[in-house]
């Protein structure tokens, strides 16, 4: 862990219409390490009309991202020129598996993805501190463990969850160090 301290990093963040395998990106926010906001913005999706806010995920409506949404692709040209031509050494996605979903593979091989979750997964499961703890851990549990604050305003929002993802990040950057070092 101790050599992805000083590199530089992107965070992403995407909502979806569904969990399942026909969903598609209805909001997305990438920020990097210092979490400057890279992209955030609705996305009309290219195939769903139909959806509803998904409890404990987003509250996102098809008339929000129908009044506001940018074209597909618009946010794939976005998305490319942050993920591709961006100044960073890998991604960080709460749910890389999920959200990688939803890049398309000639921007998703020119990355590496950092799956936050499983390394929290593991962090928790070797902290003294933390041993015992469920295999499934959700960023707001994540946050909730490290005492951290989550801006109300932010809750069920791409950019609100990047954030959040980037403070849990740092956090078990600074934790593993502190680790490696005894």
């Amino acid at each position: 862990m101790y050599e992805l301290i000083d590199r530089n990093f992107v965070v992403i963040d995407f909502k979806t219409t569904s969990y399942d395998e026909s969903a598609e990106v209805i909001s997305a926010s990438i920020i990097d390490q210092n979490g400057t906001v890279l992209l955030d913005c609705l996305v009309l999706p290219e195939n769903t009309s139909v959806f509803s806010p998904i409890p404990n995920f987003h509250e996102i409506t098809p008339n929000i991202v129908e009044d506001l949404g940018v074209q597909h692709y618009d946010f794939i040209s976005q998305l490319e020129q942050i993920l591709v031509h961006g100044d960073h050494d890998y991604v960080v996605a709460y749910n890389a598996a999920f959200e990688s979903r939803f890049i398309p593979n000639h921007i998703i091989q020119k990355q590496e993805f950092i799956c936050a979750m499983h390394i929290a997964r593991s962090f928790f499961n070797t902290h003294p501190s933390y041993s015992g703890l469920n295999n499934f851990l959700k960023l707001n549990g994540v946050a909730a463990l490290f005492d951290m604050q989550i801006d109300p305003d932010e809750i069920l929002t791409s950019l609100g969850d990047a954030k959040l993802c980037l403070n849990v990040w740092r956090r078990i950057l600074q934790e593993w160090n502190t680790l490696e070092k005894l």
